[in-house]
């Protein structure tokens, strides 16, 4: 249903400049993330980046999110730091979206703990915590994505066999969790 709401959006935005870039964005979300369209990625972000707005910082960081996510599924791990690092952090430090850029640190973390970098995944997800804890806008999943990296950070925490520290973080998950005693986290 998604596609044809998209499809009619396209047909009306083709006679405005300004809709018709932001289409890139939104039809990009349909793009699986494969080799084959990293071009159509790439001409997603080139287009938006004429536009300064925070919304259309916002809109970028995910498309190069979405880059970075294709190359690491890829297992490019050296791409997927390049594109997050040069590309989408400067990107989202201008969207001053602080849970954008908490997932674009989270998913660095995520990169270098499947390569065993244990000081470079916790220097990441401190960031990520950190940004997100500190981060003036508390958007919805606000709650869940600061969970997640919390029982990330405790997994992190014990593999470097920092029980109590992971205990700590352990707790703070659990006390956001009784906030939510009947609701569904996926």
């Amino acid at each position: 249903e998604g596609k044809v709401h998209l499809k009619r959006a396209n047909e009306l935005a083709k006679d405005n400049s300004y809709l018709r870039d932001l289409s890139y964005y939104y039809n990009s979300i349909f793009f699986s993330l494969k080799k084959e369209n990293l071009e159509k990625f790439r001409k997603a972000d080139a287009v938006l980046k004429k536009y300064k707005t925070k919304e259309i910082y916002v809109l970028r960081s995910k498309i190069l999110f979405n880059i970075g996510l294709l190359y690491q599924r890829e297992n490019e791990p050296p791409k997927t730091i390049e594109v997050l690092v040069k590309e989408a952090i400067p990107v989202a430090k201008k969207s001053e979206d602080s849970q954008e850029l908490s997932n674009l640190y989270k998913l660095i973390a995520v990169v270098f703990y499947n390569n065993e970098d244990i000081a470079k995944t916790k220097y990441y997800l401190d960031l990520s915590i950190k940004t997100l804890e500190e981060g003036k806008n508390k958007k919805n999943r606000y709650n869940e994505d600061l969970i997640e990296l919390y029982l990330f950070n405790v997994e992190v925490l014990a593999v470097q066999k920092k029980i109590n520290e992971a205990f700590e973080y352990l707790k703070k998950a659990e006390d956001l969790l009784k906030s939510y005693p009947l609701r569904s986290l996926h």
